[in-house]
C-alpha cells in the first residue's frame, strides 16, 4: 500500500479568523435552520437541571437504533445519580430512568452507552464506593419494556481506579463491556448475552493501554491499542498494535501496526505524547483503523505548545494482518487537537479535527479518502473561530454520500455545517437547536449505521443547562423496490415498494409512470399504452417532509407485424409445341407480396428417357419427404429448364423459358409434349408453390 504524501494545511491568522467567522458564524446565528436544514428534525431535551447540579459533560452518551429507538445517558454533579433517557420509536418525548447506587456510592464521569437492534439499553459506568476508597465497573441492562435488570457490579473489578469503561453491541447481538485499570498493563473486557455476563477475558499489553478498540470481523473478534512507552527524559515512543481474537477467546500475536518515536526538547522542559484515541469501520472489503498521536512540551506557566501531530489510517482484509499506514495530517506545529473520523455511505471515510490557532480554538478542517482510494484529499477548512468565541471537538453525522460537521465552543452555540464525500463545505453554519442559547458544549454524535443519527449538547441558558437532541432522519427507506422488466402494449403490470422510516411516519407513497400516468399507494398497476421504454418513479415523504425516491424502467415491445400470406401465381400463354420451340415457353408469373420467383419446366421420368432427353436434361431437385432410393429414382422428373426473378412488391411479370439447342433439335421430331411448368415462391419467411401440366401440339 502506497503512503499518502505529506499534506501542508494553511496557516490561519487570528485577523483571517475574524473576518471569516464575521461572515459565517454571525449569519448562521441569525437564521435558526433546525428543521429545515437537511434532514435535522426540531431538538428536544432529554432533562434539564438548576444551578449546582449541572451533569458532566464528560459523561454525556449518546446511542440510537435501527428502528428507531433513541437514548441518552449521564451523571449528576450532587446526587452521583446514573439517569437514562429513552425515547422509544414513535414516541414524542424522553422517558428518564435514574440509576441509583446508593447511599454508599456514586457515579463517576465514566457513563456509556450502547443500544441494540431489538432495543435494550446497556449501560455501563465507573462506580465509586466510599467506604472502601475504590471503583468497580458497574453496569445495567434497561429492557425495550423498561424493566432495568443488571443494575449490578461486574464481578472481580472493585480496584484503586479506572482510566477508562467502554461498552458497545456487536453485529451479532452480543454486548462488550471492557475496561483499562490504571497502572495495570491490560485490556480487559467480557461478552453480555441478553442479561448474562460472561467470562471475564484479558489483553496482555507491554506497557500501560492509552486507548483501544474491538471490532467484529470475519475472523472473530479484533482488539487495537495504543501503548506508550518512555525511555528516559528525552524521548517517548507510541505503539499502535492490533490482534485478533477468535470465537474461543484465543488471541493472536499481535501486530505491530505503527510506532512513532519524538525528541523531546531540553530537559528544563517535558515531553508528553498522546495517543488520542481509535476508531475502527469493518466494511464490504474488511477494516480501517484511524488513530492519533500527539507530542506536546509542557512550559512551566504556559500550557503546552505543539511539537507533532499524526493522523494515521491503516487497511486490512477479513483475517488478514492491516498493510502500512496512510497519512492524514503529519507534524503539525500546533497545540491539542480533537479529531473523528466517520464512514459515508458510498464506502469513503472522512476525518475531521480542530486546530488552536494563536491559543484559541479555532479551526476545523476536514480531508476525505474516497472508497477504494489509498490516498486523502488536502484539508480544506470548514469552520473558523474568532478572538471571543472559540469552535472545537468536531463530530460527525454521517448523511448520504456527505455528512454533517456538529461543533460549539466558548460563546457559541451548537451548530451543524454540512460537507460533501471530499471534505469541503457544502453550506453555511446552522443552530441544532430551535431556543435562543448563546453558548453549549461540544455535540456528541451517535448513528445507527443505515443513515439515521443522534447529536447530544448541554446549551446554557436563562440560568438553566438542559440536555438538548437533535435527530437525524434521513429519510424514509425504500426496500421491496420492483417494477415489471417489460409489458406487452395495454397490459397491467404491478409496480411496488416497501417504505419505512423509524424517525417519523410515512405521510404518502407517489408513483409517477414516465407517460404522464401517477398513483398512491406501495402496490399500484399500470398500463402502457404505446411501445417504447418507460421510466417509474416512486417518491415516498415522511411527516417530517423528507422524501426518498427510486426508479425503474419498464420495456413495451412493438407488437410482431403479421404479414399476409404468400401466394404464388401461374399463367401459361404458350399453347403450342412449335411455339416453345421457336421462342420458348412463354408465362406469366407473379406474388402476393414481395418474393424470389424460381420456374422449372419438367417431363416425368419416364418420358424424358422414351424421348431420349436424360444426355439433354437435368434431374429435379430433391424434394423434403421424397424417397430417393433405387426403386424410384427412375420416376424423378426431369427438368428441361428454369429461370429465376425477384418481385420486389406484390405483381406478376411476363418472361420466356427458353429450350436448349440441342433439346430443341431433339422435340422437333415430337408431335406431343405433355410438360409440367412449377414455379416456387419465397418470403418473409413463407413459401408457396403453384404448378401447371400441360400437353403441347
Amino acid at each position: 500500500m502506497r503512503a499518502a504524501s505529506r499534506l501542508t494545511l494553511p496557516r490561519v491568522t487570528g485577523a483571517f479568523v475574524a473576518a471569516l467567522l464575521s461572515i459565517a458564524l454571525l449569519l448562521a446565528l441569525g437564521a435558526n435552520q433546525s428543521l429545515a436544514a437537511g434532514g435535522w428534525l426540531p431538538s428536544q431535551p432529554a432533562g434539564s437541571f438548576s444551578e449546582g447540579d449541572f451533569p458532566d459533560s464528560e459523561a454525556l452518551a449518546p446511542a440510537i437504533n435501527q428502528v428507531g429507538a433513541e437514548a441518552v445517558g449521564w451523571t449528576t454533579g450532587t446526587s452521583g445519580d446514573a439517569v437514562v433517557a429513552i425515547r422509544r420509536p414513535g414516541a414524542a418525548d424522553f422517558k428518564q430512568q435514574t440509576i441509583d447506587p446508593g447511599s454508599a456510592s456514586e457515579t463517576s464521569a465514566h457513563l456509556r452507552l450502547a443500544i441494540d437492534q431489538a432495543g435494550d439499553v446497556l449501560a455501563v459506568w465507573q462506580e465509586y464506593h466510599v467506604a472502601e476508597g475504590m471503583y468497580s465497573v458497574d453496569y445495567a441492562l434497561i429492557a425495550a419494556d423498561g424493566v432495568t435488570t443488571g443494575l449490578a457490579e461486574v464481578p472481580g473489578t472493585l480496584e484503586k481506579g479506572y482510566e477508562e469503561v467502554s461498552v458497545q453491541y456487536l453485529p451479532n447481538g452480543q454486548g462488550l463491556i471492557s475496561w483499562h485499570v490504571s497502572g495495570d498493563n491490560s485490556i480487559e473486557y467480557l461478552p453480555l448475552m441478553g442479561a448474562t455476563l460472561g467470562t471475564t477475558l484479558a489483553i496482555s499489553t507491554n506497557a500501560e493501554p492509552e486507548a483501544w478498540a474491538f471490532e467484529e470481523s470475519g475472523s472473530g473478534l479484533r482488539a487495537a491499542w495504543s501503548e506508550e512507552i518512555k525511555e528516559g527524559t528525552t524521548r517517548v515512543i507510541s505503539k499502535i498494535e492490533a490482534e485478533s481474537i477468535a470465537g474461543n477467546g484465543a488471541l493472536s500475536t499481535a501486530q505491530n501496526v505503527d510506532e512513532t518515536s519524538t525528541t523531546c526538547p531540553p530537559v528544563n522542559e517535558q515531553c508528553d505524547i498522546f495517543s488520542l484515541g481509535f476508531q475502527f469501520y469493518a466494511h464490504d472489503a474488511g477494516e480501517t483503523l484511524t488513530w492519533m498521536t500527539s507530542a506536546n512540551v509542557r512550559e512551566s506557566g504556559h500550557g503546552y505548545e505543539g511539537v507533532s501531530f499524526n493522523l494515521k489510517a491503516a487497511d486490512a482484509t477479513p483475517g488478514a494482518p492491516f498493510g502500512a499506514p496512510q497519512t492524514v495530517i503529519e507534524n503539525k506545529d500546533e497545540q491539542y487537537m480533537h479529531w473523528e473520523v466517520a464512514a459515508l455511505a458510498g464506502g469513503g471515510l472522512l476525518a475531521c479535527w480542530d486546530e488552536e490557532v494563536v491559543h484559541v480554538a479555532g479551526t476545523i478542517l476536514c480531508s476525505a479518502r474516497g472508497a477504494g482510494a489509498t490516498s486523502w484529499t488536502a484539508p480544506q477548512i470548514v469552520a473558523t473561530s474568532s478572538e471571543t468565541t472559540t469552535i472545537d471537538e468536531p463530530k460527525i453525522v454521517p448523511a448520504g454520500e456527505g455528512a454533517y460537521v456538529l461543533y460549539a465552543g466558548r460563546s457559541t452555540p451548537a451548530l451543524a455545517q454540512r460537507v460533501s464525500a471530499a471534505g469541503a463545505p457544502e453550506s453555511a453554519p446552522f443552530q441544532l437547536s430551535g431556543e435562543d442559547s448563546h453558548e453549549a458544549t461540544p455535540p456528541i454524535a451517535a448513528n445507527d449505521g443505515a443513515g439515521d443519527g443522534l447529536a447530544v449538547w448541554m446549551p446554557e441558558h436563562g440560568g438553566e443547562t438542559i440536555v438538548d437532541t437533535a435527530s437525524y432522519d434521513a429519510g424514509p427507506r425504500l426496500t421491496g423496490f420492483s417494477v415489471p422488466a417489460s409489458l406487452a402494449e395495454a397490459a397491467l403490470g404491478t409496480f411496488g415498494v416497501a417504505a419505512t422510516d423509524p424517525l417519523s411516519p410515512i405521510a404518502s407513497i407517489g408513483w409517477s409512470f414516465g407517460d404522464g400516468g401517477s398513483a398512491q399507494g406501495a402496490s399500484v398497476t399500470h398500463a402502457y399504452g404505446s411501445p417504447g421504454t418507460q421510466t417509474a418513479t416512486v417518491t415516498v415523504t415522511d411527516a417530517a417532509g423528507l422524501s426518498s425516491s427510486l426508479s425503474g424502467t419498464t420495456t413495451v415491445p412493438t407488437p410482431a407485424v403479421a404479414h399476409p400470406r404468400l401466394r404464388a401465381t401461374l399463367h401459361v400463354i404458350t399453347k403450342r409445341l412449335r411455339a416453345l420451340l421457336k421462342s420458348g415457353l412463354k408465362l406469366e408469373v407473379g406474388c402476393s407480396q414481395a418474393c424470389k420467383l424460381t420456374v422449372e419446366l419438367q417431363v416425368s421420368g419416364k418420358l424424358a428417357k422414351t424421348l431420349g432427353l436424360g444426355a439433354h436434361a437435368h434431374a429435379a431437385a430433391k424434394r423434403p419427404g421424397r424417397k430417393h432410393g433405387a426403386a424410384h429414382r427412375k420416376q424423378l422428373p426431369v427438368v428441361l429448364a428454369h429461370r429465376s426473378l425477384k418481385l420486389k412488391a406484390a405483381g406478376s411479370r411476363k418472361l420466356d423459358v427458353k429450350l436448349a439447342k440441342k433439346l430443341r433439335k431433339r422435340l422437333a421430331k415430337v408431335h406431343r409434349l405433355k410438360l409440367t411448368v412449377v414455379v416456387q415462391a419465397s418470403g418473409s419467411g413463407q413459401h408457396a408453390k403453384a404448378s401447371k401440366t400441360l400437353t403441347l401440339h
